[in-house]
């Protein structure tokens, strides 16, 4: 009886032990998640500054576009 009472307590703390282990995987992902976010909204951030700059050179190449070339 004893011995099943030992193997009892070992499962249980294995079992502890498992899930202390599983909500530090949870913590470690979350971070994670956290991290990507971040990462996303920087590279929105930088794509949406590319955009403008783009856009800004656009109008300027339209614009010498339209003037005639030669300079009389």
């Amino acid at each position: 009886a004893k011995k099943a009472e030992a193997k009892k307590t070992e499962a249980k703390k294995v079992e502890a032990e498992a899930k202390k282990v599983e909500a530090e995987a949870k913590k470690v992902e979350a971070e994670a998640k956290k991290v990507e976010a971040e990462t996303k909204k920087v590279e929105t951030k930088k794509a949406k500054k590319a955009d403008t700059k783009k856009a800004k050179a656009d109008k300027k190449a339209k614009i010498l576009a339209k003037k005639p070339l030669t300079k009389k």
